[in-house]
Parts: structure tokens; sequence; C-alpha cells
């Protein structure tokens, strides 16, 4: 069952089992959805570390990683909620073979009582009322929730300091993500480029509100509005949260601060995860593009070293992957440890490789002869790479230690 690997985190699976096998014919569209899920999370997470490399300044490259990828992870979260709002889906066809057929012919002759009879079925089965209705009637817990952490205001006025009114702030909420997210989206296939959190780190105190890098500014009944939101959030982590609420629900399980303070925690150790494997793969590409340095086909590489400076290493995902994993636990401290040698290792490296670029200056790009200073690179290069460091971080790509994290996230 799906839909309590996605959705049962922090609820005993007993409770979570009796209230899923009460559902009936809901089960289908709430597997559905936890199938939609998974499938995200394989997008954003291992599509997105194979995207994450590569020649930045290619534009389809560009393009796919930074505007299209991160607006179809958006998409298809909120047609998540499509799912979830109202009544099973049933078309109009369907829909009007079963009403009765003397009435049919009493009332429905006409053009105007078709389409009379259009917007009942609408008001019934219509995605844009049943998703309204869907933000308005969340759980408690989750409207505070976004309360305390968005802001969408009009264009020209400041950005509010105090929270919202919930239900004013849950109608353009739902409008954002309705008109803005998925119908321009879908019928007119423009893309807007939308910020995602590199790691999400969030936490329930001490963040601020702040506007996504390049602005969420839109455009609703013809005035131009923002959005906004906490530190360490982004897009994808709100409709999370939106429809892990909406499912628990219909499972009739109270959405509580804790419950929802426990996933948000599962959601930044899972990107806290791959964030490290997408530092480390980025580390061992680095690695071996030294290694490679003076190969014909790395001539761009061998460019950038000699008029500017030899890269270092990253270790900002690790430090943060040891943020979440407890010492105090038996089976995280272990992995903990070995986090903090790699950090070492990235650390002894990036030393050695500080000092040569403060000793060494870059290649003029006057200079005709360059062959004494790319033999220094060079050695220097052969140097790094037989250090004890440089063998400990190449080989944590195959690590067990990488493999079994998943174990312990």
């Amino acid at each position: 069952m799906n839909a309590r690997l996605v959705f049962g985190y922090g609820i005993e699976e007993q409770v979570f089992e009796k209230k899923y096998n009460l559902l009936g014919e809901e089960q289908r569209r709430l597997e559905r959805v936890a199938n939609r899920i998974s499938v995200i999370l394989k997008l954003k997470y291992e599509v997105g570390i194979n995207y994450a490399q590569g020649n930045f300044y290619a534009f389809d490259h560009y393009l796919f990683r930074e505007e299209e990828f991160p607006a179809i992870i958006i998409y298809l979260l909120v047609t998540c909620l499509d799912t979830l709002a109202g009544p099973a889906y049933l078309e109009f066809d369907l829909w009007l073979n079963k009403q009765s057929d003397e009435k049919f012919k009493e009332k429905y002759c006409n053009k105007e009582e078709i389409i009379r009879l259009y917007k009942k079925y609408k008001e019934e089965f219509g995605i844009s009322k049943n998703l309204r209705e869907l933000f308005l009637n969340l759980p408690k817990a989750t409207k505070n929730w976004l309360v305390k952490n968005i802001r969408i205001w009009k264009s020209g006025t400041p950005m509010p300091i105090e929270e919202q009114e919930i239900t004013l702030l849950m109608r353009q909420l739902y409008k954002y993500f309705y008109e803005i997210r998925r119908n321009s989206f879908t019928h007119s296939s423009k893309t807007r480029q939308v910020f995602l959190a590199k790691g999400s780190r969030y936490t329930y105190t001490g963040k601020k509100i702040k506007i996504p890098p390049g602005g969420e500014r839109f455009m609703i009944d013809d005035e131009e509005w923002n959005l906004a939101y906490k530190i360490g959030l982004d897009e994808s982590i709100i409709l999370r949260v939106i429809i892990l609420s909406a499912v628990l629900q219909k499972l009739k399980i109270k959405v509580t601060q804790n419950l929802l303070r426990m996933n948000l925690r599962k959601y930044s150790r899972l990107d806290a995860l791959y964030s490290f494997i997408n530092e480390i793969i980025f580390n061992n590409e680095i690695l071996d593009l030294l290694s490679k340095c003076d190969e014909p086909e790395k001539k761009e590489f061998k460019s950038n070293l000699l008029y500017d400076r030899i890269p270092m290493l990253s270790n900002n995902a690790a430090k943060r992957m040891i943020d979440l994993l407890n010492k105090k636990s038996p089976g995280e401290a272990s992995y903990r440890n070995v986090t903090c040698e790699y950090i070492k290792g990235i650390l002894c490296m990036n030393n050695r490789i500080i000092t040569f670029n403060r000793n060494n200056y870059p290649a003029k790009p006057a200079e005709i002869n360059t062959a004494p200073h790319w033999e220094m690179i060079k050695n220097f290069i052969s140097e790094l790479l037989s250090t004890s460091s440089a063998k400990f971080v190449k080989d944590w790509q195959e690590s067990t230690q990488v493999r079994n994290l998943f174990l312990v996230i």
C-alpha cells in the first residue's frame, strides 16, 4: 500500500490501515495520488540530480533545469489536488445519462436549458469550485501553518508583517495554484520560472518571510499580486503540506501541528540526503576533470585552470546532513561520524587548493608562453590527487556508507 508509505509518516500503522480500509472506492484515488507523489520524488531527486551537472551554459540544458523541470514538478503536484478535490470525476455524458429521462424532456429541450444543466454539472464536478472548497476547508492546523509561512499581497503595497486573514489567504493561494500554476501550464503551455529550494531546511522559528529569487508576481482578476514565503520553503513543499492535509482529512485522521512538523522534518532529511548525493557526484566530477585536464577534449577546462583558479570542492550539503542526523541515536551516530570524516577530507583538499591559488596568480590573457605556468598547475594537481584525502573523497560515491544512508532517512 503506497498510500501509507507516502502519507502515513508519524501515524500508527494500524490506525492508518483501519481508516484507509473504511474508504471503499476512495482508496483508488488516494493510491493514485500516492503513486504520483512517488513519481514526483523520483523526478525531483533522481532526474534532478542527473541534470544538476553538465554544461551550465548550454541553453537547452539551462531551459530544462531552471524553467521547464521545476514547473513540471509544481504542475504535477497541483494535479494531485485536482484528484483529491470533490467527488470522483464523472464525464458530462455519463452524468447526463444518470438524469431522469422524463425530467430531461420536460425541462431541457432548448439551448438555454442545456447551458443551465451544464452549469449544474459544473457545480457538482467542476474542478475550480471543488479545488477552491478544498483550500477553504483545509484543517485548522494546516491553515495556521500556511498563515504563519506565506504572504500574498497586492503589488505597490508593503508586504504584510502580521499574519493575514485566513479566508483571504486561502482564496488567493487557491487562485495562484489553480489559475497560474495549473491553467496557464495546461491550456497555454506557458512555463513560469519557479524557485525550488536546493535543500529545504524548514524550522518553525527564527525564519523570515522572503520573496523567492526572481520574485513571484502574478495577475489575478486584472490585478498584480506578490507571493512570498519563509526561507527554507518552496512551492513544492507548500503543496505537499496541502496534499498531505487533504489526504488525512479524507481518512478522518486529525492533522496537528506536531504531525506537520514531523513530516516537514522528513522532507528536510530527504532533501538533505539527495543534496548530499548531488554534492558527492559534483565533487567527483571535479576530481575527474582535474585528472583529465591535459586531454584535448578538456581544452575549455584547461583554459579555466590557466586563466582563473583551481576550483574548490563543496561540503555545504554534507554539513546540512550532519545537522539532521541525530548524534544521540545509535542508528544515525555512526553515519554522522563518517560524514564528518568526508567533510574533513574535503577541507584538507580545499586548504591545499586555497594555498596554491593564493601563492600562484592565474596566467594573464596577453601572456604568450603559458607552458611553465601550466606545468606548475599539472604538478600541483598530480600531488593533490595522490593524497589520501583525494582517494577517500573519490571512493565515497560507491561506498557502503552512502548506500546505507537511505536506511536511516
